[in-house]
């Protein structure tokens, strides 16, 4: 993805969210550049990945740092915001769909306003969907290491025999 200075808007988000697992307390930024999750006044302070509407990532770089860190063993957390573009693609706004991913050092908490759910992976498959025109990847949160043919069946096949259990990382 080919990078452009004043990509992000600088308006700063004074949204407060309260996430039951970890005792984590996340306030969402925007604006920064920050990568990094950091403490102010006792409360963790999440990056915020944003997601467009056509599922690309306007700050990729917040996403590779979450993953890096989680390899390492490292707790880390993200705030992951679907956004919408706006002026000719440069600037976004948000759509209020939201959710948090977080790691504790052995587990992933995946958080959203109707949804609480414990992972104990964090991995990429990628391959071809039926009738796809190309190929796909996706970041997964599962208790088990699925094939991509696994997700894509568990996503499109009608029969409860097929579906297993996992979460988009991201959009």
């Amino acid at each position: 993805m080919r990078k452009k200075k004043g990509i992000l808007i600088t308006a700063v988000l004074a949204c407060v969210v309260a996430l039951g697992v970890g005792g984590y307390a996340l306030a969402a930024q925007t604006g920064k550049k920050e990568v990094v999750q950091e403490t102010k006044g006792g409360q963790t302070i999440l990056p915020v990945l944003k997601v467009t509407e056509d599922l690309e990532m306007v700050n990729q770089e917040v996403w590779e740092h979450f993953v890096s860190e989680t390899k390492k063993g490292n707790p880390a957390g993200i705030h992951v915001e679907m956004v919408k573009k706006l002026k000719d693609n440069v600037e976004t706004i948000s759509t209020g769909v939201w959710h948090n991913v977080t790691f504790d050092g052995k587990l992933y908490h995946y958080t959203s306003d109707d949804m609480d759910k414990t992972y104990r992976y964090l991995f990429r498959v990628h391959g071809t969907l039926p009738k796809a025109a190309g190929s796909s990847t996706y970041d997964v949160l599962a208790n088990e290491k699925y094939s991509f043919n696994e997700i894509a069946k568990s996503m499109y096949s009608n029969n409860s025999e097929d579906i297993v259990d996992f979460e988009f990382a991201h959009f």
